[in-house]
């Protein structure tokens, strides 16, 4: 199983949902895939419930796990729990936007 491309759609996942909430509220962001940066930029009232050390975690997945180079390998574990951050995630972003 390639667990490094689930890892990355993961953090393909929770970058699109924090920029989703950052779209809504009109916040302008910065071109980047660095998850704390960006959820630094949440409007209070949109705060999702997740920290950003926790999202640090995801970080490496955007750039790593794509291309060729000295990397560890994504585990089975690290996959997992990379998925279960993207799901939490998901849950809190659609809870601190508005019901369409």
């Amino acid at each position: 199983m390639p667990f490094g491309i689930v890892a990355y759609h993961c953090q393909q996942s929770v970058e699109k949902h924090i920029k989703a909430v950052l779209t809504w509220y009109s916040v302008p962001f910065p071109r980047s895939h660095d998850l704390p940066e960006l959820l630094s930029l949440v409007p209070s009232e949109a705060r999702v419930g997740i920290s950003g050390a926790e999202l640090s975690l995801l970080n490496r997945y955007s750039v790593e796990v794509r291309y060729p180079g000295d990397w560890e390998p994504v585990t089975r574990s690290e996959a997992r729990d990379a998925l279960e951050l993207a799901r939490r995630v998901r849950v809190a972003v659609c809870a601190a936007l508005p019901a369409p």
